[in-house]
């Protein structure tokens, strides 16, 4: 499977999980904090793209980031 169907199914299923959920405006601030953070971090950017760095600690990664983000604001943990 490539990876844009990958994407697009797991975009699909994320997006109607929020909806389910009552969720849907506090994803979509989320998906919106991520891209701005990979706008303004190179080394992000690299991070998340590279294949050699693994699922697991690209995933520790994004739940420090939130978690800072949390502590401002709710966020109920759809990574």
């Amino acid at each position: 499977m490539s990876n844009h169907r990958v994407a697009y199914a797991y975009a699909k299923s994320l997006m109607e999980l929020a909806i389910e959920r009552g969720q849907l405006e506090e994803v979509y601030r989320d998906f919106q904090h991520l891209a701005e953070l990979s706008k303004s971090n190179r080394d992000l950017e690299l991070a998340m793209r590279n294949p050699i760095v693994s699922a697991d600690k690209k995933l520790k990664v994004l739940k420090a980031l939130f978690e800072k983000k949390r502590n401002h604001r709710s966020n109920h943990g759809f990574l």
